[in-house]
């Protein structure tokens, strides 16, 4: 799959499936967004593999807004 210059976002990107799914797209040449509300692993994992992490509560309003502002 080509994801050449796409962004992924990734929820619950700190740990568990969301956090080995994030490891997977740099190789697919997408950058990685993470999101989670944890950030010690969000910033781990950025660092470990690249790509950038918002720590964010998503099911809150103003938190959905941060990751998509209008």
């Amino acid at each position: 799959m080509d994801l050449n210059d796409r962004t992924v976002v990734v929820t619950g990107g700190s740990q568990g499936i969301g956090a080995t799914t994030a490891e997977h797209f740099p190789a697919a040449a997408a950058r990685v967004l993470r999101v989670a509300r944890t950030a010690p692993n969000l910033s781990a994992g950025a660092e470990r593999v690249g790509g950038d992490y918002l720590v964010a509560d998503l099911p809150e309003a103003p938190e959905v807004d941060r990751l998509h502002p209008t």
